[in-house]
């Protein structure tokens, strides 16, 4: 972090808007990684095999939510915008719990997706807007991507634990609300005045135009958009693939997976170091190759051990790519606008809205083994935009 301000209540209200910034991460992670486990039990509910198309509500929702983010800031302090997506979450998942129905379940899934959206989107603001030296942002908006990946490694062993010990999927969606409290606790507690403050003073300048973009920023957000599309695909069938095409049992199909979220906390709880000794123009195309070349393994050697090994592999390497591309994109102009890290985030998150209807379309006509090759060749892609990046960054230039 750093260095402390004078003022020790400053300091601690920074901490504290951190932490918010964690559990914002951590519930977005829910809602979206909780898909694999939960969907052979969603579509023996309800006697669907495409129950897939139903968690686009989710990534469709969340997108809506980072799309409108910059005019709702504009407009509404970040507090009540934090306590709306507490009530909507919440409300949406005792709604479901106690009225399960194909209706109810989509309006729990636009729900959460909105709210995990309004989380994602303010908590990435909040970041970046707290943290203004390189080394210090990049550290915290990848740090704080840890928190994501440990609801990812957490999430699926508690869900197939849950499943296996007949707990019903209703059930489970309402236990994620547990964060979404913890949440509405800590904000009631932080003092978010000098975010209305910076609004108020930058409002006229919060308009990002895209013709002020670079080639290298262009890359970035491209990068970033095939990134989580072939990701979220991947984590949201990866277990079926392995389970119905591997025949493996279901905690051996959920394994690998589990692995993977697990390295990539331990990655991201080694950011701090990593991205202080080494800067992001050579940790995205370097962890990027590595990443792709574990993700084939996986793909096309189907072999427990050695998909364990390289998930672990594929995990701590992967881990840095997104919330990297993020604090890269804003090292791309001197006085970055508020609104840059959010349209690079919407690109993102574009990638993961159409991430289950992708997968489910691919695996509806040309089944589980065509989603593995799509995620392959959609990492290759991103590793060029990525190294394309790097050449014709702005950034790097300024560091010759």
């Amino acid at each position: 972090m750093e260095t402390a301000s004078k003022n020790p209540r400053s300091f601690k209200n920074k901490l504290l808007i951190t932490l918010i910034c964690y559990l914002c991460y951590f519930y977005t992670a829910n809602i979206i990684l909780i898909t694999g486990p939960v969907m052979k039990p969603l579509s023996e509910y309800f006697h669907d095999s495409n129950i897939g198309f139903a968690f686009t509500f989710i990534n469709v929702a969340m997108w809506f939510a980072i799309f409108i983010i910059g005019f709702l800031m504009n407009r509404f302090a970040i507090k009540p915008l934090l306590i709306i997506a507490v009530i909507i979450g919440v409300a949406s998942s005792l709604i479901t719990f106690y009225y399960p129905s194909m209706l109810t379940l989509k309006i729990l899934f636009t729900c959460v997706g909105f709210a995990g959206g309004l989380f994602m989107a303010i908590s990435s603001y909040m970041v970046v807007h707290i943290y203004h030296r390189h080394k210090i942002r990049a550290m915290n908006v990848i740090f704080t991507d840890f928190f994501f990946s440990f609801g990812g490694a957490l999430i699926p062993i508690l869900a197939t634990y849950l499943i296996i010990h007949n707990f019903s999927w209703n059930t489970i969606y309402l236990l994620l609300q547990i964060t979404a409290i913890g949440i509405l606790i800590l904000t009631f507690f932080a003092d978010f005045s000098v975010f209305n403050r910076n609004n108020n003073s930058s409002e006229k300048h919060s308009t990002l135009s895209f013709s002020s973009w670079s080639f290298s920023l262009y890359c970035i957000a491209f990068a970033a958009f095939l990134f989580l599309l072939a990701q979220l695909t991947m984590t949201s069938y990866a277990q079926s693939y392995f389970q119905d095409v591997l025949h493996w049992g279901a905690m051996d199909a959920s394994k690998p997976l589990s692995y993977f979220w697990i390295a990539q906390c331990v990655g991201l709880f080694l950011s701090p170091l990593i991205t202080y000794k080494i800067p992001l123009r050579r940790i995205l195309p370097t962890f990027m190759i590595i990443a792709t070349i574990s993700l084939a393994i996986i793909a096309y050697i189907p072999n427990l051990d050695t998909v364990l090994k390289a998930a672990i592999i594929f995990g701590l390497f992967n881990c840095y790519i997104y919330a990297g591309l993020l604090a890269f994109g804003t090292f791309q102009m001197f006085d970055p606008p508020p609104t840059l890290i959010t349209t690079i985030l919407l690109f993102g998150t574009t990638g993961t809205a159409l991430s289950t209807t992708t997968g489910a379309f691919i695996n509806k006509y040309f089944g589980l083994s065509a989603i593995m090759h799509t995620v392959v060749i959609l990492y290759v892609v991103a590793f060029v935009l990525i190294i394309l990046s790097v050449i014709y960054s702005k950034e790097l230039k300024k560091h010759i």
